[in-house]
């Protein structure tokens, strides 16, 4: 499944990636384009943020038919992220310095606040779901921090970037050691070994800001996308640099994901 955003229309259209069909779209009166809607894959679902900038979040099937909606917050939903294997789903709102995680069991409801004291950027779930790593996020005093759900207070924090951190994701390598990946204004993306909470390399040679960030999940490379259109594909075992994409017109590049073959949904 892809998932594709038209800036202009501010309309997200969901594909099937093996048939090349659209299967459904959402407008600029359903949600807001504040916030890139998530796929929660093992239910069909996607979650987006209200246009109505209410602190709601609705979710839809991939037909993009509403089936459900949650207060996530006071105001404008800015950030999402799902777990990976739970019913849970992370939502920063705006101007309020908050992260807050709903559960879907009983029916969406507010499980946890966390209590922030910067601008975050991005957040994302950490698939191992560790004590001291269970999500991290990326903020604009150029800084990564790293959170456990079961605290108040962040667990570590990661410097070295010279610039607001944009976003992250974490990846494993073929030794199966667990890393992040952050891209910032600073024309960087950092590698930062969660073991020892210590920046290990840095990606360079970018013209421009790195707007995303993405570790695939089965092949050993990791992708990065930029202000000016420009896709980076790095080895993520030497991380050198294997291939650069150059999307040309279609702007900035603000979002990647996997696509799922139809097989694996069944």
């Amino acid at each position: 499944m892809v998932f594709r955003k038209i800036s202009q229309a501010d309309q997200a259209t969901i594909m099937d990636y093996v048939l090349q069909e659209q299967m459904g779209t959402l407008g600029a009166t359903t949600w807001s384009a504040s916030s890139s809607p998530k796929f929660i894959p093992q239910m069909e679902w996607l979650v987006a943020p209200s246009a109505n900038d209410d602190g709601h979040i609705h979710v839809y099937n991939y037909k993009m038919e509403k089936i459900d909606a949650f207060k996530a917050g006071r105001y404008a939903v800015t950030k999402l992220a799902v777990h990976p294997t739970k019913l849970s789903v992370l939502s920063v709102c705006w101007p309020s310095k908050e992260i807050r995680l709903s559960d879907c069991k009983g029916g969406w409801k507010l499980s946890r606040t966390f209590v922030l004291k910067r601008t975050v950027n991005q957040v994302v779930f950490n698939p191992k779901d560790t004590n001291i790593s269970a999500f991290a996020i990326s903020c604009d005093d150029y800084t990564v921090e790293l959170w456990d759900l079961d605290s108040s207070e962040c667990s570590c924090t990661l410097s070295g970037h010279q610039d607001e951190v944009n976003c992250l994701n974490f990846f494993t390598r073929e030794d199966q050691q667990q890393y992040l990946i952050s891209g910032s204004k600073d024309k960087t993306a950092k590698i930062w070994d969660i073991q020892t909470m210590t920046c290990v390399h840095t990606l360079e040679g970018y013209m421009c800001p790195v707007m995303c960030v993405f570790g695939h999940s089965n092949l050993p490379v990791l992708i990065t996308g930029t202000e000016d259109g420009i896709i980076h594909v790095w080895s993520s075992t030497d991380f050198r640099l294997k291939r650069i994409l150059n999307m040309g017109s279609c702007g900035e590049v603000l979002s990647l994901a996997l696509a799922y073959p139809a097989e694996s949904r069944r």
